[in-house]
């Protein structure tokens, strides 16, 4: 039974879940301050086109990931002031490793964004109720007249508290086939789960627990629990996705296959990074685990199949039109202790 916030009731014999994820919202002081946008819903998107519209003095973007990238890069073709930071030492640090992102902030700071990285946020301040000064943990300020906050998502598993579910805020945990598990560890065959508040072994990659914020995925998901939930118990295949996203700013277009978290090997294998036309290879424990493309799509779907059947690293060598192997550590910074004890999250723009 699903309990209404009206107290009315709705009966089920099969449920599914899909109530996505919520963008993370400025926790510290200053939030009440107007001028303060983040992104998520078609709302969302509307309020800041329209503060966008009013040519702000300097948008401040606080938060480097691939949403914070394609803000601050839609800002710089509007031919506004961008000021970016984040606490890791590059863009897209914790997707695609720093080297891989210091690429990235050249391309950013040829734009004229001004970079501030390794950088934190301590607090925003105001007049007349807008927010004009971000404050810096030593002392320092950045003015801004327009805040898009680019913080990644929760998931939307509140309602769940008293479901007896093995939900958090890093998403429901599901077993292989979408079905949701209880905190006993126990499979409950009535309810399903699918989309970014999903957390689930994908035989793609090890059967590592994960969730995966794309739009592609949803669908996906959502149409393998369905046909799940109309079969038999004993008929219940696992979920098996590979992820993927492109993402256009700053006049690149950027494709990734795979999963990139716990990768302990980087190579170049086509073009070079000098020219920000490049095809690299993740490698771990000598798999082959991801790929990213920057502008060089053309090689991706060979590489996307040998990442799928975990061939080694890297898997293709020896191609007619292969330059010499860059070999790289990627680079990825330590660990941030989360809060959300969710296992491997790939946060994506919608592309």
């Amino acid at each position: 039974m699903v309990r209404l916030a009206d107290g009315a009731t709705l009966p089920y014999e099969t449920l599914l879940i899909a109530t996505g994820a919520r963008a993370r919202t400025w926790p510290g002081e200053g939030a009440d301050l107007a001028g303060i946008f983040t992104i998520r819903t078609v709302e969302d998107a509307r309020s800041l086109r329209n503060a966008l519209a009013q040519r702000p003095g300097r948008v401040l973007v606080v938060g480097a990931g691939l949403i914070g990238c394609e803000a601050a890069s839609c800002c710089r073709d509007l031919g506004l002031d961008v000021t970016l930071v984040d606490p890791n030492p590059t863009p897209l640090a914790r997707l695609l490793g720093t080297v891989i992102g210091g690429t990235l902030a050249g391309r950013m700071r040829d734009a004229g964004v001004d970079i501030r990285m390794n950088t934190k946020i301590h607090s925003f301040s105001g007049e007349k109720g807008g927010v004009r000064r971000a404050h810096l943990p030593g002392g320092a300020t950045i003015a801004t007249d327009l805040v898009i906050v680019a913080l990644g998502a929760t998931r939307e598993t509140g309602w769940l508290a008293a479901a007896g579910l093995r939900a958090d805020a890093g998403g429901l945990t599901c077993d292989a086939a979408c079905r949701a598990m209880t905190l006993a560890g126990e499979l409950d065959p009535a309810i399903y789960a699918a989309g970014d508040v999903a957390r689930w072994p994908n035989p793609l990659t090890g059967n590592r627990p994960m969730t995966v914020e794309h739009w592609g995925n949803a669908v996906d998901q959502a149409r393998h629990a369905a046909a799940n939930m109309l079969a038999r118990p004993s008929e219940q295949p696992p979920y098996g996705h590979l992820p993927a996203f492109w993402s256009s700013q700053f006049g690149l277009n950027i494709k990734l296959v795979g999963l990139t978290e716990g990768a302990d090997a980087l190579a170049v294998v086509q073009g070079a990074r000098a020219s920000q036309r490049f095809l690299a290879v993740y490698g771990r424990a000598g798999r082959s685990v991801a790929a990213v493309s920057f502008d060089q799509a053309r090689w991706l779907p060979a590489y996307a199949e040998a990442v799928a059947a975990g061939s080694a690293f890297p898997p293709i060598l020896g191609a007619t039109d292969q330059p010499r192997i860059e070999w790289l550590e990627p680079g990825f910074p330590v660990p941030r202790r989360s809060t959300d004890q969710a296992a491997p999250t790939l946060e994506a723009a919608p592309g």
